[in-house]
């Protein structure tokens, strides 16, 4: 197995080598996310508070903070500590980006081959390592240089995954029960993104406890004391005390934990009163009461969460920045928008689907649960996948195991050659058969306003509040002191929206947005020379209060003269 990780690994290695060389030699940042959270980490490191999460260079004065936590920042900034040994600041920092995503690349590989053990046996490893090897994954959310909350995730996720399926044996019921409710609640401490999967695996214990009775108590009971003992732990080390009982939809908040620990109560509870619920009916009724009582303390006690965890956002920011981000899109939108990068994931997972319910209908052993239970979870990360793309790589992830089902399944004759199906089902099969096609790079990144070199002269200004488009926000805090208004996060909605008036409104109208903005420079680049402000700027037009700057690089930049302006 160690041998089959081993090429995996270098498979992955390989297939994101360019993006290695790149973010060695220059530092850049592959998506905004990344810079951001390098700040946070940075800023943590140098001494702010574990429990303030403020970018406190973004946005105007009392903006509200992440919605991230310190569970992604602190390995991260560990191996930053780490090759700061031997290496200089910069380098050690680089070197820290690059390891963290092969370091859990390496880690969902191993997980990978144990699920595989479980579903098919030692014959399903090696097209399990090559299939996830050759998928989208690699070049994606575990490519060098990530270290955004998405790969965390998909590896925690799997590993649930791992110990839900090794919870159905009753010997190790307990254990691996506790585990998948470690993992799980791990998982909500980072983000909400895995909620709907966490969902349906939560569900699975108390579903087949009521099917099955008394031979699924163990996994049921350790279940729930993973909640209860679990995520008071992980939310209470990671959740800053200010925000316990408030109320965040998009992030974990009292009402995650809320209904997460009731719902494991109510497991509890069954448990202890196993003895008058000995027949399934009893069972079910139970379990329907406990069913409905959990929605229904959702809609009493915190409505707002039961619809778009982004209800607070200012409807003009919504319109004109998060319906246009690719990732918060739906499957189709993404599909209509940039198909092939969509359907490299996509393809290999719905064949991979299809081979689980094959699979799954021949199986007929034990195995056959594993499979009903993967297909369920899949069917979870599909849905969820279509209603907002940015889950697709989990989706991908789960449908691997499919299509190694599938290979498994091929005559005894044939398991020599089970490499070849293995790359004809993979992301990397499918880039072989789609039509060639350029990815569509925003106007920032396709004219350079996100590169490291575009921001050596934002370096050069003394330090002061930098109005940018939203897209360059990330970045102008990565590779600068400046604070800046506006960046790509659904929480700066004041600083969100300023920055959106500034580049959409006539240039007089938004002048006075600028000059009433307290900043100190106004930075354009790609799209936003377009805007009527920008295109009156880049025809020469003078306005008072704005003095242009030198600047060789793709931004043109202008300081903002408190002297003439009025703020």
């Amino acid at each position: 197995m160690w041998l089959a990780m081993a090429v995996a690994l270098c498979l992955s290695f390989v297939l994101g080598q360019d993006v290695l060389g790149n973010v060695w030699r220059t530092g850049v940042f592959i998506d905004p996310d990344d810079a951001a959270r390098m700040v946070q980490i940075r800023d943590w490191m140098g001494g702010q508070g574990w429990y303030d999460l403020h970018l406190h260079r973004l946005g105007f004065p009392g903006a509200d903070q992440m919605h991230w936590s310190r569970v992604v920042d602190a390995p991260v900034a560990t191996l930053v500590r780490l090759f700061g040994f031997f290496l200089e600041a910069p380098f050690a920092e680089r070197a820290a980006r690059i390891g963290f995503p092969l370091l859990l690349m390496l880690a969902l590989l191993g997980t990978a081959a144990a699920v595989a053990r479980e579903l098919v046996g030692e014959a399903g490893v090696l097209p399990a390592l090559v299939l996830l090897a050759l998928s989208g994954l690699p070049a994606g959310q575990f490519q060098p240089g990530r270290i955004d909350h998405h790969a965390p995730q998909i590896l925690l996720l799997v590993l649930a995954l791992l110990c839900l399926l090794r919870a159905l044996d009753p010997v190790r019921g307990f254990r691996h029960g506790f585990l998948c409710a470690a993992c799980l609640s791990l998982s909500l401490a980072i983000s909400v993104e895995n909620l709907p999967e966490t969902l349906v695996m939560g569900a699975a214990f108390p579903l087949l406890w009521a099917l099955e009775g008394k031979i699924r108590k163990a996994a049921l009971k350790g279940f729930g004391l993973g909640v209860i003992l679990v995520l008071p732990v992980v939310l209470g080390a990671t959740l800053p005390p200010a925000s316990w009982l408030r109320t965040s939809c998009d992030a974990a908040s009292i009402p995650h934990f809320t209904l997460a620990m009731t719902g494991a109560g109510l497991c509890l509870a069954m448990v202890q009163c196993e003895a008058h619920l000995t027949q399934a009916r009893a069972r079910w009724g139970a379990l329907i009461a406990c069913g409905l009582l959990l929605p229904s303390l959702l809609l009493t006690l915190f409505p707002a969460c039961a619809g778009d965890p982004y209800t607070g956002l200012d409807p003009v920011v919504r319109a004109l920045w998060l319906n246009h981000v690719l990732e918060a899109r739906s499957l189709f939108e993404a599909m209509h928008e940039q198909p092939n990068p969509t359907l490299i994931y996509l393809v290999p997972a719905l064949i991979g689907l299809a081979g689980m319910a094959i699979v799954a209908w021949k199986m007929r052993d034990e195995r056959r649960l594993k499979w009903l239970l993967l297909i369920c979870v899949t069917l979870c990360a599909l849905a969820t996948t279509i209603w907002k793309v940015a889950t697709i790589s989990a989706f991908a992830a789960l449908g691997c195991f499919g299509a190694m089902g599938l290979i498994a399944l091929l005559p005894e004759a044939l398991q020599s050659c089970r490499l070849v199906p293995a790359v004809v089902f993979s992301g990397l099969g499918a880039l072989f058969v789609l039509p060639a096609q350029t990815i569509n790079l925003s106007a920032h990144a396709a004219e350079g306003c996100l590169a490291p070199e575009s921001f050596i002269d934002f370096a050069a200004l003394p330090q002061g509040l930098v109005v940018a488009p939203i897209d360059s926000g990330a970045h102008v805090l990565a590779f600068t002191r400046n604070s800046v208004l506006a960046a790509p996060y659904h929480r700066n909605n004041a600083g969100n929206r300023l920055s959106l008036d500034v580049f959409r409104l006539p240039a007089d109208e938004a002048m006075e947005h600028l000059r009433g903005s307290g900043a100190d420079y106004l930075a354009i680049c790609g799209s936003a020379k377009t805007s009527p402000l920008g295109a009156a700027l880049t025809e020469g037009r003078v306005f008072d209060g704005l003095t242009k700057l030198d600047a060789g690089g793709p931004y043109s930049l202008w300081r903002i003269n408190i002297a003439k302006a009025s703020r």
